[in-house]
């Protein structure tokens, strides 16, 4: 109970406020300014022409000659109103019942409005792409920075070369520390349009010195520990589309970790003295594994219309599923497969968009408790999986995570959300329908930032019985997982 208690206090210093507030600011910023992205095509009337329609406006008389050449209200021929489809009459009820909410957020969040207001009107884009980049924007070093609530704040730098060798390959180098890294260091290279799929090749360190872990299974009452671990991964894998909105991952990757027990934690207690180590899979010789991946996609989720950014869908399904296999190297405590799904669907209640999000996440480790490494086992909790809960709050066999989140537009650049998330993770995958009474439940608000081409950056402000969470996210709130990554 003291952890939860010190963890809901941080949220409230006011600190702590102006910290998180002033982060999403310079980082939103800097991530608008490095990003490449068109144009938007200027915005005109929203109508439905009829082609075969023809009026007396179709015919040219001497009348016509004295006309204005502008038209005036009323005085337009030819031209349908959009009639609302009768089959999504049945959104209107979920519009009524989210306007509230939405307008609560917006008065919220009108200070964010008027940052992305100055950000256009100052041109502060392309003057810090000139401080940033090269002329022709393929070259460039820029800072990053983000914040966990638990970890706290990660700056660092970033380098970026878009046309290595004429072929949009990508090379991406990063460096980063503090927060939830002592140190990290990261490099990614892409194949770009070389070939006809891509392929992705990374290489990652991470020293982590206080990780937290609360122990296996879905208890509201576990004690917070921190442990510390050094992680070195590599890997490669390739997205072959099989057809329109089918396609197929593949990858495999090396992963090693090293475990630190005995490190001083500024809060919580050490893992070991919570938690016996028979539990602690892997914790006493590390991890080092081999990993493979096969996923399965297909994916009809779009934009709608042509100024709406495509980072952004509003319309359409997701349906994936995966199976990865782990074996351990030099005799180390790895020997499961990983399998999983992920189900979403996009519907496009209003104009602006007006988007609800309908989720459902699982994963499930298949083998013997004594194969399977504890930081490998499915978790629920943190930005992406779980929101209002400290990151891997929870960790068993198998997770289901669901989710409901209302998205609107602030502008071309930026759209907000209201969400609930619904999980729980068990030791058998039955317990997850048979114990619905006791899934942990949270909930709160985002602001997502992004181009007419791709996303930047999410801040998620979240709520549960544990307390507030702030967090910062570069991953798309509904991407695919890194399925190698949790391995």
């Amino acid at each position: 109970m003291q952890s939860r208690a010190s963890t809901a206090r941080s949220i409230h210093s006011p600190n702590r406020h102006k910290l998180f507030f002033g982060m999403v600011v310079m980082t939103v910023f800097f991530r608008l300014s490095i990003a490449s992205a068109e144009p938007l095509p200027k915005r005109t009337t929203d109508v439905v022409t009829d082609a075969n329609l023809v009026t007396d406006s179709d015919v040219e008389t001497d009348a016509d000659v004295d006309k204005p050449a502008t038209t005036l209200p009323g005085e337009a021929h030819g031209i349908a109103k959009r009639e609302e489809q009768p089959g999504r009459l049945w959104l209107w009820p979920l519009r009524v019942a989210l306007f509230v909410p939405r307008l609560a957020l917006e008065i919220m969040d009108a200070p964010i409005r008027g940052a992305l207001w100055a950000y256009e009107g100052y041109d502060i884009g392309p003057r810090s792409r000139q401080i940033f980049f090269n002329e022709d924007g393929t070259i460039g070093m820029y800072p990053v920075a983000f914040t966990e609530t638990g970890f706290g704040l990660n700056v660092g730098l970033r380098f970026v070369h878009r046309e290595l060798f004429g072929k949009d390959e990508k090379l991406n180098l990063r460096a980063s520390f503090g927060g939830r890294y002592r140190q990290l260091y990261r490099a990614k290279i892409s194949s770009g349009e070389r070939w006809p799929f891509e392929v992705v090749v990374k290489s990652e360190l991470e020293i982590r010195p206080k990780d937290a872990y609360f122990g296996v299974g879905h208890s509201f009452d576990a004690v917070r520990s921190r442990f510390s671990q050094t992680v070195s991964r590599s890997l490669v894998s390739t997205n072959i589309q099989l057809a329109k909105n089918l396609s197929l991952e593949v990858g495999g990757a090396y992963t090693y970790r090293k475990f630190n027990t005995t490190v001083a934690v500024d809060d919580g207690v050490r893992v070991l003295e919570a938690y016996p180590d028979d539990a602690l899979v892997g914790i006493d010789e590390g991890i080092s594994a081999l990993s493979s991946l096969t996923r399965l996609s297909f994916d009809t989720r779009r934009s709608v219309s042509q100024y709406e950014s495509a980072a952004t869908p509003s319309l359409g399904w997701l349906m994936s599923g995966f199976v990865s296999s782990v074996r351990g190297v030099d005799s180390k405590p790895s020997d499961y497969i990983r399998v999983g799904a992920d189900i979403q669907t996009y519907q496009r209640l209003a104009e602006g968009p007006r988007v609800l999000v309908l989720r459902a996440n699982y994963s499930q480790v298949i083998g013997d408790r004594e194969d399977i490494p504890f930081t490998d086992l499915p978790r629920l909790g943190g930005a992406i999986l779980g929101r209002g809960f400290h990151l891997d709050r929870f960790r068993d066999k198998a997770s289901l995570l669901l989710s409901g989140e209302y998205q609107f537009d602030f502008s071309h650049l930026a759209l907000a959300a209201l969400f609930v998330d619904y999980g729980r993770v068990a030791a058998r995958a039955s317990d997850l329908v048979t114990e619905i009474d006791d899934y942990a439940v949270g909930g709160g608000m985002a602001l997502q930032f992004h181009t007419a081409k791709s996303f930047i950056v999410r801040a998620t402000l979240a709520g549960s019985q544990e307390g507030l969470f702030f967090n910062m996210s570069f991953d798309p709130q509904f991407g695919p997982t890194s399925i190698l990554e949790q391995n």
